[in-house]
């Protein structure tokens, strides 16, 4: 095996979506389908710890409800 070092390059991207996918098209009208995407925000907060931690860039994808809903 060869000890030369390989350069390998990773792209990370994030889609962020919250609860707009499920007062979205789906019209979801629960409160249990709603509070799913609510997590999300829990779960960024964790990558962009995660990210930090590692020095590691990451690309996200937000859609504008989102963005407002969860600043």
């Amino acid at each position: 095996m060869s000890n030369d070092k390989k350069d390998v390059r990773v792209a990370l991207s994030f889609d962020f979506d919250a609860c707009s996918s499920w007062i979205g098209t789906l019209g979801a009208t629960s409160p249990s389908m709603v509070s799913r995407g609510e997590f999300g925000a829990i779960a960024v907060r964790r990558v962009l710890a995660l990210l930090d931690k590692f020095e590691i860039k990451g690309t996200f994808f937000i859609p504008g409800h989102t963005a407002l809903l969860f600043p």
